[in-house]
Formats: structure tokens, C-alpha cells, sequence
């Protein structure tokens, strides 16, 4: 083998060497960048505001729930009629008023559910309206027809609800839809808003944050320390109204980042208004102080200075009033409206006794039962 021959092979040899090192040196160059790349963007990350889930923080959640007792306590020496409205699409079920129902009754008043037709003349003998989680709005009449009543001495009760997703199935699949109370121009006409989403607290609540406790304040204060509501709405006066639920500071509202004591309920002279309809149902009425808000609310209608009906017809010479179909503890709620056929009304001039449910087509049912 010639010298020359064999310096020829050792050179090449030389050669792959060389580009061995230097691709490795680039496959440690590439991991060293590849490895500062994640850093760089967590770092970069730290200039966005973080998303706040506070609502899914379970860490410190207490889910003991406040025991039931306790009573609605009434006076009893109410006189007149309380008109339940259900004629737009209200969303209630009967077993859930019980215990509200009981409570008029036992302060002396005739409860009647309105099922449909013209509020004006129901309202001409009414002495107080409630209004629970209605479906559809209060046109401009009807709206119109309940502010007379209120500036003629007549009290307003609204039980309101926050936005719900509804989940349905069928043979086409399962479909969600978003459920409201559409109160907009009722509560626009009372300089009243009601919110979108729910209020929530992660320590003052009933079991759960989506129930949470607020506080009885202003004309309610002497009703208790705590009432516990269930997927409340937030209420809020846009005029000279006064709040009479708050919550404590730290709560929050769903779609938003807000904290704050957040009201619950609010008071508009003669009309009253509440962000959750489901705690005057059996089991949720007396939790924590609930009886003594609602002993609040009874006094609240029974205060009214619209005056009483005489044979059938109010101070102004009114019409009759509305259908004599009151709550009772089984069957379906609103959300039938085939359920009831329209009644004859009572005569005004024999009125139900206190504390009688009033007669449903077919004969009388007592919501005790």
C-alpha cells in the first residue's frame, strides 16, 4: 500500500468525525432552546389577568346544611283577597307555595290563582298581587293595570329567578335552552333590575355556594339574621327603592368578577320584590331565619291601604275579581296549562272563610292534605 493511499483514507476518516461533532453540538443547541421555550411562554403568560374560578375552588367549601324549625308566624286579623297570578306562563309548582298559602290563610286572607284574561278586572278586588317566575312579559295594559293598583294601596309581591339552563331529551336527542323570569317591564315600571346570573357565596350559604345567606336589612331587619335563598338572582333599585336582603361581603355573581354584599331583595313602596322564588317550598321555608322573612312579607301584603270591596265591587265601583283556584299540594304546576279548566268565580258575596282553600272545579282541595 502507497504512503499517499493510505493518508487519503485517514483524512476522510477525519472528515466524518468532524461532522459527527458538529451535528451533535446542534441536537444539544436545539434541546437547550426547545427547553427555555416553555418557561418563556409561562413567563410571557404572567401579563394576562388570570380567568377567576373561585366558584370551583372546593378546598374550603362547607357543605353542613342549616336545619329546618321554626314557623311562619301571622297576626290574623288580615281581610281581603290575594291574587296569585299564572296567567303568564308562571312557573310554579302548587306544593311549592304550601306554606305561603297557609300563611295568608291563616291572616285572614281568600287566596285566588288568576288563570288567564285581563288583569284590571281581578285586580278591582284584590288587596294584594304576586307575581312568581312569570315565562312571558307584562304587556304595557297589564303592567299599566298593576301600577294603578299599587298607587290605589294595592302591595306587589314578585319572586323572581336568575337565568337556568333547562335540559330536555327526546327522540331528537337531548336540547338545553336558557329559562328566565321575564320581568323586564314589570320591574322597569317599579324602577327595579333584576340580574341575569345567579349570586353565589364560598362560606355563607345553605350546604351549598349556590344557596346563599343574606341578611334582613332596613324595613326587614327585624326579621332575623340570616335567610338562606336558593339560586338567587341579584335585585337592585335604579330609583329611591330599599333594599331589605343583602348578602355578606364576599359574594359573587356568575359571569362576572365583582365582590361585594350583593341585595337580594329591595322594597319600592308598595312593591316588593325578591331575587328567588324557591324558598318559600316545604323545606327550604323555615331553614336558618326564612320563617321570619316571610312573617315579614305576610305583614308586608296585609299592610296595604287599598280599600275593601263591597258587594262585589271595589271603592272606585270595580269589577269581580279573579278565579277562585287556589294552590293545592299535588298535580302539576304552571308548566300545564291544560291542567285546569277555567272556573266559575266565587261570588264576592260569600267569600271563602279564612283559612278554607278556595274551591277547585270538581270540588274543594285542602293544601294540608
Amino acid at each position: 500500500m502507497a504512503l499517499g493511499e493510505s493518508d487519503g483514507r485517514d483524512a476522510g476518516g477525519d472528515g466524518w468525525a468532524t461532522r459527527i461533532a458538529l451535528l451533535l453540538t446542534v441536537a444539544v443547541a436545539v434541546a437547550v432552546v426547545l427547553g427555555a421555550i416553555p418557561g418563556a411562554l409561562v413567563a410571557g403568560g404572567d401579563e394576562s389577568p388570570a380567568l377567576n374560578t373561585s366558584e370551583y375552588d372546593t378546598a374550603d367549601l362547607d357543605t353542613e346544611q342549616i336545619p329546618a324549625t321554626g314557623d311562619i308566624a301571622v297576626d290574623g286579623d288580615a281581610d281581603g283577597t290575594v291574587v296569585i297570578d299564572r296567567s303568564h306562563a308562571n312557573r310554579f309548582d302548587r306544593t311549592q307555595l304550601r306554606p305561603l298559602y297557609e300563611a295568608l290563610s291563616r291572616a285572614g286572607y281568600e287566596v285566588v290563582v288568576h288563570d288567564r284574561g285581563d288583569l284590571a278586572p281581578v285586580l278591582a278586588n284584590a288587596s294584594a298581587f304576586v307575581v312568581i317566575d312569570p315565562g312571558t312579559p307584562y304587556g304595557d295594559e297589564d303592567t299599566d293595570a298593576i301600577r294603578s293598583f299599587t298607587d290605589g294601596g294595592g302591595r306587589l309581591l314578585v319572586l323572581a329567578e336568575p337565568n337556568r339552563v333547562v335540559v330536555s331529551g327526546g327522540l331528537g336527542g337531548v336540547t338545553t335552552s336558557q329559562r328566565r323570569s321575564d320581568l323586564s317591564n314589570l320591574a322597569a315600571e317599579f324602577d327595579v333590575s333584576v340580574s341575569v346570573g345567579y349570586v353565589y357565596h364560598q362560606s355563607a350559604h345553605d350546604g351549598y355556594y349556590k344557596n346563599p345567606l343574606a341578611t334582613p336589612v332596613g324595613d326587614a331587619d327585624a326579621s332575623g339574621t340570616d335567610v338562606a335563598l336558593y339560586t338567587a338572582a341579584s335585585v337592585r333599585s335604579t330609583g329611591d327603592g330599599e333594599v331589605v336582603l343583602r348578602t355578606p361581603t364576599g359574594a359573587r355573581r356568575s359571569g362576572t368578577d365583582e365582590v361585594e354584599a350583593y341585595p337580594l331583595a329591595v322594597r319600592d313602596g308598595n312593591a316588593l320584590v325578591v331575587g328567588d322564588a324557591s324558598f318559600v317550598a316545604p323545606g327550604r321555608y323555615n331553614v336558618a331565619d326564612n320563617e321570619g322573612f316571610l312573617s315579614y312579607v305576610v305583614a308586608f301584603l296585609a299592610e296595604g291601604e287599598r280599600p275593601a270591596a263591597t258587594d262585589g265591587r271595589d271603592a272606585d265601583g270595580g269589577g269581580a275579581g279573579g278565579d277562585s283556584d287556589g294552590p293545592t299540594p299535588d298535580g302539576p304546576g304552571a308548566d300545564d296549562p291544560t291542567e285546569t279548566p277555567t272556573p266559575t268565580p266565587t261570588p264576592s258575596g260569600t267569600p271563602t272563610p279564612a283559612g278554607t282553600p278556595p274551591a277547585t272545579p270538581g270540588g274543594p282541595s285542602t293544601p294540608g292534605a
